[in-house]
C-alpha cells in the first residue's frame, strides 16, 4: 500500500540494510533519500508514482459510480420497453433517487482525502498549485481524476490530462 511522508524530521532509526525489500515490487522506481549520516529523509512532497497510483485508484472508483448509475438507468429503460405498463415513474423516481445519493455521498467523502492530498503536495513541494506539481513532475491523471478533482474543489488543467484514455 503506498504512504505519504507527512512528518519533516529525519527518521531517526538506522537504514535498514535490506532497504529495497521495503520498497514495493510495483513502484521499482521509488528510491529513498538519505542524508550524510545516512539516515532516511522525508520527501518534499509525495513521490510522482504514489500520487498516480492514488490519483488512479482513486478515478476508476469514480468512472465505476458513474458507470453504475449509467446501468441503473438503461435497466429501468429495458423494463419499461418490456412491460409499458409498468409503473415504471415510481421505481424509476425511487431507484436513481437512491443512486445519485450514493453516488453524492462518495463524492462527498472523498473531498476531503482529494483536498488534503493536493493541499499536502503544495504546501510541502512549495508549488503554486496541484497544476504546478503536475508539470514539473511530468505527471498525466486520467480525465476521471480530474473530474472527480474538479468535483472537490481542486481543479485540474486540461494540459495534463491524458488524452489517449482515461
Amino acid at each position: 500500500m503506498p504512504f505519504v511522508i507527512t512528518n519533516p524530521r529525519p527518521i531517526t532509526d538506522p537504514l535498514p540494510s535490506d532497504i529495497e525489500g521495503l520498497i514495493p515490487s510495483e513502484f521499482p522506481d521509488i528510491t529513498l533519500d538519505t542524508n550524510e549520516d545516512g539516515d532516511m529523509v522525508e520527501l518534499p512532497a509525495i513521490a510522482p508514482v504514489y500520487y498516480f497510483w492514488i490519483a488512479d485508484s482513486y478515478g476508476m472508483a469514480y468512472r465505476n459510480m458513474k458507470d453504475a448509475l449509467a446501468q441503473m438507468q438503461l435497466a429501468l429503460e429495458n423494463v419499461v420497453a418490456l412491460d409499458p405498463e409498468v409503473e415504471i415513474e415510481l421505481i424509476e423516481t425511487a431507484i436513481l433517487m437512491r443512486s445519485f445519493s450514493v453516488f453524492h455521498a462518495f463524492v462527498q467523502n472523498v473531498t476531503t482525502p482529494v483536498r488534503t492530498l493536493h493541499q499536502h503536495i503544495v504546501d510541502r513541494g512549495h508549488y503554486e498549485s496541484i497544476n504546478e506539481y503536475l508539470s514539473e513532475q511530468g505527471i498525466l491523471v486520467s480525465q476521471d481524476w480530474a473530474d472527480l478533482a474538479s468535483e472537490c474543489g481542486t481543479p485540474i488543467d486540461s494540459d495534463f490530462v491524458n488524452s489517449e484514455g482515461s
